[in-house]
């Protein structure tokens, strides 16, 4: 799915919600191989987080700690890539961490 979304941006855009969709499956395996893909993704700017962060976002609090570690360590690594990036990002995470089920009021 990486190598498609490199490939062929456009075509996958659309479908950016279901590949974040996929942060929150069942399966620890699924979560933390959608991550490792999304962040690169993300990382390399071969696709936009605009909107769908609150899914990067839950991940901080996900049982299984290494996701919780990676989560913690996409955070680092984009607000260091560009401050503004997440700063912009910030109307989207509370509006979206408020409308959110899975958020608590303690996570929040």
């Amino acid at each position: 799915l990486g190598d498609l979304a490199f490939r062929f941006p456009n075509l996958l855009e659309p479908w950016s919600a279901q590949m974040f969709a996929t942060l929150e499956d069942g399966s620890a395996k699924v979560r933390k191989n959608a991550f490792l893909t999304i962040s690169h993704l993300v990382l390399n700017d071969m696709m936009k987080i605009r909107g769908q962060i609150v899914g990067v976002l839950i991940c901080l609090h996900d049982e299984e700690e290494r996701i919780s570690e990676l989560a913690r360590m996409f955070v680092h690594e984009l607000a260091r890539k560009s401050g503004h990036v997440v700063y912009n990002l910030v109307p989207d995470v509370v509006s979206g961490m408020l409308n959110h089920d899975k958020v608590s009021d303690e996570q929040f």
